[in-house]
């Protein structure tokens, strides 16, 4: 669309031997005179109105949610990259026919979310959380499953858990739970636990050396001066929590500071483990 990035992207293109045909032109007119049938259309709308960043699908351009019906008719399957931003399920009830949602996390920061469209599809919507890092972590969920799981709850055990971003940010709680025969900790905190380890969990597994209650004075008698500190579900930041603990940032121990199913907060401290 604009005829400077045009000729950059022709330019690149041809010098590294791509098979690939640019066009100039709008989405709005490419679609109105061009008389081809794809296997697949792949859009990565714009996320900037003027000068403001967007994400919602109706804010960004070109209008995709206008442009799904003719988009169908010369493709089946359409692939749409949109912000982490995005709540997922308002995107999939606007699409409508979603028939596979890809969540990616690049070490452990939620960076992109996709969405496979296909014409009519009546398939169970199937999520796909992916977190590239040293190693790769893949978890694959559904919502329908996920709205009728149960979930136990109980307080730490000998292991903590914390799932990775991609997975937060789609929502796979009651799912991690059950594939991984883990309870939580609370219902908002999204922490989990376990008597024994558990081998391959996405996200990242850390041993409980002591939970107590979120008090200075006992907290005083462990003799910790450098941790990390992280909040969940918790009533204070984790700012405050580091300076009511007389805290520095960094070293080999995580505290998270927590709130139990009882409403009682607490403080895990833990030590990383490995990956199993």
């Amino acid at each position: 669309q604009q005829e400077s990035l045009f000729e950059i992207a022709t330019a690149n293109f041809n010098v590294l031997k791509a098979n690939i045909t640019a066009i100039c032109s709008s989405a709005e007119i490419f679609l109105a005179t061009n008389p081809q049938q794809f296997d697949v259309i792949y859009i990565d709308p714009a996320r900037r109105n003027q000068s403001q960043k967007v994400f919602q699908l109706e804010d960004c351009s070109p209008p995709v949610l206008e442009m799904l019906p003719k988009l169908f008719t010369i493709s089946s399957t359409i692939l749409i990259k949109t912000s982490p931003m995005l709540d997922i399920k308002k995107a999939i009830q606007q699409l409508k026919c979603v028939e596979r949602v890809f969540v990616l996390s690049i070490k452990n920061e939620c960076k992109e979310v996709l969405y496979l469209l296909q014409k009519n599809t009546t398939d169970i919507l199937e999520i796909n959380t992916i977190n590239i890092s040293e190693s790769e972590q893949h978890f694959n969920f559904n919502y329908l499953d996920e709205e009728n799981l149960s979930v136990n709850f109980s307080n730490p055990q000998n292991y903590l858990y914390e799932p990775n971003a991609s997975i937060l940010k789609a929502g796979g709680f009651k799912s991690i739970a059950n594939t991984f025969s883990l309870t939580k900790i609370a219902s908002n905190s999204h922490l989990y636990t376990s008597v024994e380890p558990i081998s391959d969990f996405p996200g990242r597994t850390f041993k409980i050396n002591n939970v107590l209650a979120y008090q200075a004075n006992q907290f005083k008698l462990l003799g910790i001066t450098k941790a990390n500190v992280s909040c969940r579900n918790f009533k204070e930041n984790v700012e405050t929590v580091r300076k009511k603990l007389k805290l520095k940032d960094g070293g080999n121990i995580f505290i998270f500071a927590t709130t139990t199913s009882e409403n009682k907060p607490i403080l895990c401290i833990t030590e990383k483990v490995a990956d199993l």
